[in-house]
This record gives C-alpha cells, sequence and structure tokens, in this order.
C-alpha cells in the first residue's frame, strides 16, 4: 500500500513525514475498528449464553481487543466474563482497571461501571 501512495497522487502531494502520519494514522484507526467488533462479539455472547466454554471462547476475544485499544468499556467487558465464567476476583480486579481507565466526565458509564463493581463484590448478577 505504501508504494502505491507514493507512486501516486498521494507521493506527489505528500512528503514521506506527511505519508507516514497519514498510514500511520489509518492502521490505528483499523486496529480500533477490530478491537470495536471483538468487543462488541464479546459483549453479545456475555448478555446471551451461560456456556462455560462459549464465555471462555469471549473471553480471549475481549482479551484480545484489549490488545488492539486498551478501552475502559473493554475492560469492563473483559470483567464482566470473568464474572460469568465465577472467577470473581479476576473479575473485580478487571473492573477497577476498567475504573481507573474510565472517563470520570462520562459520568452514565462511569456510574454504571460502580454499579457492576458494588455487583460483583456483593456477589450479585452483573447480567440480565
Amino acid at each position: 500500500m505504501e508504494g502505491k501512495m507514493k507512486s501516486g497522487v498521494f507521493g506527489k502531494i505528500m512528503d514521506s513525514v506527511q505519508l507516514a502520519g497519514l498510514l500511520s494514522a489509518t492502521a490505528n484507526i483499523e486496529r480500533m475498528k477490530v478491537g470495536q467488533g471483538l468487543n462488541a462479539i464479546s459483549w453479545e455472547i456475555f448478555k446471551k449464553t451461560t456456556d462455560k466454554n462459549i464465555l471462555q471462547e469471549a473471553l480471549g476475544f475481549s482479551k484480545r481487543s484489549l490488545e488492539f485499544l486498551p478501552d475502559a468499556a473493554f475492560m469492563d467487558t473483559y470483567a464482566n466474563l470473568y464474572y460469568k465464567l465465577g472467577l470473581k476476583q479476576e473479575a473485580i480486579a478487571h473492573e477497577k482497571q476498567a475504573l481507573s481507565l474510565a472517563d470520570k466526565k462520562d459520568v452514565e458509564t462511569y456510574k454504571g461501571m460502580e454499579e457492576t463493581l458494588r455487583k460483583m463484590t456483593a456477589g450479585e448478577k452483573t447480567w440480565k
């Protein structure tokens, strides 16, 4: 792709530094999309099944999403999957990590994560 960009119209209007910046931004966008997709799949599985084997697969997808983007929402999904698998201590540790990554200005999301942590600590379900 880089070769095509250098030889095409981009190579005529951008220097190599600008082109490298564009390629880096494009790669970051693609990484975010993959991470978001993996997290979305993991969250849907969390909400819809109690099958431990399927939940374990989703935990792997969720872990991979965090490799693409260490995001509070992704960490929340990861923590919830641990919790539904019965791994309470791991779940609580990861939910605390999700809270540390969360934007406190997003009050609704932050309070939701606090409530999830409270439920985990109390041994209550975090799913419907």
